[in-house]
C-alpha cells in the first residue's frame, strides 16, 4: 500500500528531501512491479488535495488510485476490501507522514490480524 504520495503533501515536508523521497517510493513500487506484489495507490482528497505525484502513477498507468475521504486510509472500505482481495495476510505499507498516514492504518490492520511490515520511504536519519 503506497499512502497519500501527493503533491500537496510533499508541502510541509521539511524532515527529508523531496527527490530523495521520490526516488525512493518509486524504486519500492518498482520493486513491488517486478516481483509481481500486490500494490494499492491512494490519495486523500484527490479533487481538491491533487492525484498521486506523476513518477508514482507512472509505475502503474492502469491503476486508478482509491480517492479516500477518511484520514485513516483503513476506514476506507474499499481499501480493506481491496486487501482481502488478495488473499495475503502481509502487508506492505509506506506513506508520506508516518505519524498520520502511515500509523493509524498499520495499527488498524494489525488488530484485524494482518502482520504489517513498514518500508519507510524517506532514508533513516
Amino acid at each position: 500500500m503506497l499512502i497519500d504520495h501527493q503533491p500537496f503533501q510533499f508541502a510541509g515536508l521539511r524532515s527529508h528531501d523531496t527527490q530523495t523521497i521520490i526516488n525512493n517510493v518509486v524504486g519500492l513500487a518498482k520493486s513491488a512491479k517486478v516481483f509481481g506484489v500486490p500494490t494499492l495507490l491512494d490519495h486523500r482528497r484527490g479533487k481538491q488535495g491533487g492525484v498521486l505525484i506523476k513518477q508514482l502513477q507512472e509505475v502503474f498507468p492502469e491503476q486508478k488510485p482509491i480517492d479516500r475521504t477518511f484520514i485513516n486510509t483503513w476506514e476506507d472500505a474499499r481499501v480493506v476490501e481491496w486487501v482481502k482481495k488478495t488473499g495475503r495476510k502481509k502487508i506492505v505499507m509506506a506513506a508520506l507522514w508516518t505519524e498520520i498516514c502511515l500509523a493509524m492504518p498499520a495499527i488498524q490492520a494489525i488488530g484485524e490480524g494482518y502482520e504489517v511490515y513498514i518500508v519507510p520511504t524517506p532514508p533513516a536519519v
